[in-house]
């Protein structure tokens, strides 16, 4: 009886570090493990990224690059500057997170990558920043050159960079919360949305051949 009774004791406990193994899994916060795999996926998918918008635009006309469908909407010129100015947002962001040094304690707090990038992949529209709306002011292939500066700026940074990306973190006023890794994320799944506004506006019926 003692033998059984102990049997099923050993059973009951197994069986809860299970359970809370599985839990910790599902409720936890970010792991702190940045692995060179980490690394090379966010610089493959800038570069491809970068390679795709190279080749939607690079042979563009004048008269391409402007075309507006009506007064509301932007210009592919405008869509890249706009691309541009967030190139120059996502490093600014970076490099505060890095001024804060090193916060491994957040990990258990910051959501997946999942929840962080699930609305930069919504296809809903989003409002810019009044401080993102492009000028207008770069109406050419300029726009492209620029954005091809500041990628590669962006994934030299990435490659050289001996941090790990999942300790260093940004807190917003709203106490939301993401990590160096996911601003990137975040970043680059920005950059394939503007892509795929670039592919829409080159659909347009009066887009000019």
């Amino acid at each position: 009886m003692e033998t059984r009774y102990l049997y099923c004791y050993r059973l009951f406990i197994f069986s809860f570090s299970i359970l809370l193994l599985f839990i910790s899994l599902f409720v936890s916060g970010q792991d702190t493990v940045w692995t060179v795999k980490n690394r090379q996926l966010l610089i493959d998918d800038f570069k491809k990224t970068q390679r795709d918008v190279n080749d939607e635009t690079s042979s563009l006309t004048l008269v391409q690059w402007r075309f507006k469908e009506n007064d509301t909407t932007w210009s592919i010129a405008e869509v890249v500057e706009h691309m541009n100015m967030w190139n120059l947002l996502a490093q600014e962001e970076v490099r505060n997170m890095i001024r804060n040094g090193p916060q491994p304690a957040l990990a258990t707090l910051c959501p997946s990558d999942s929840v962080i990038v699930s609305f930069i992949y919504e296809e809903k529209k989003h409002t810019s920043p009044d401080i993102t709306i492009p000028t207008g002011k770069i109406p050419d292939k300029l726009n492209l050159e620029l954005f091809n500066i500041y990628v590669n700026r962006l994934t030299m940074n990435i490659q050289n960079s001996s941090n790990n990306f999942k300790v260093y973190f940004k807190t917003f006023t709203n106490g939301y919360l993401r990590n160096m890794n996911q601003a990137y994320l975040v970043h680059s799944g920005h950059l394939e949305r503007h892509l795929k506004q670039i592919r829409r506006i080159k659909k347009y019926p009066h887009y000019p051949g």
